[in-house]
């Protein structure tokens, strides 16, 4: 157990990719469950446990559904699980990092957003820049694409997931 968080932290850190995590279902099951678990944590305090649970279940659902696509686009299938795998360990990680900067932010929110402390905000920006570049990692290992077009996907998708989840957890139609 020790050398899959050792790996997901290298990921983390750009010093390994997705092609190093072992080709496993179970592994894969695990790492969903924990980066559902994660992911309801950070929308429940921002809404209820229901919108929570359908946010982080749309998440995942739409990170497998468009790297799937992107996979079979490029004739890499068989890449899914292992790429799909590390976007879900290391998201899980982030979301742990996330999990008391969200619950800072929604404390210290007041009517205002000029109340809440400029390092809570650029904490929250630095998490979000090393999210975009570890999917942009990822993304640029799995699909053999060169980093810009990398990080343009990884960019599309996280403002794609923010929008469609912001939609879900506060109601908006």
């Amino acid at each position: 157990m020790l050398s899959l968080l050792r790996l997901f932290l290298d990921i983390l850190f750009l010093r390994r990719g997705p092609q190093d995590v072992p080709v496993s279902t179970v592994l894969l099951g695990l790492a969903a469950l924990l980066y559902a678990v994660i992911n309801l944590g950070i929308g429940w305090w921002e809404s209820t446990l229901p919108r929570a649970l359908l946010a982080a279940l749309l998440d995942i659902g739409l990170a497998a559904g468009l790297l799937f696509l992107a996979l079979r686009a490029r004739n890499l299938s068989v890449r899914f699980t292992q790429s799909y795998t590390a976007y879900l360990g290391t998201g899980a990680l982030l979301g742990v990092l996330a999990l008391p900067l969200v619950w800072f932010l929604n404390e210290m929110a007041g009517p205002s957003p000029a109340e809440i402390p400029m390092l809570a905000v650029l904490l929250w920006f630095v998490l979000l820049f090393w999210s975009l570049s570890v999917l942009a990692h990822i993304l640029r290992n799995t699909l053999e694409a060169p980093l810009p077009l990398a990080a343009l996907m990884a960019v599309g998708y996280t403002m794609l997931s923010m929008e469609l989840s912001g939609r879900v957890l506060h109601g908006v139609t």
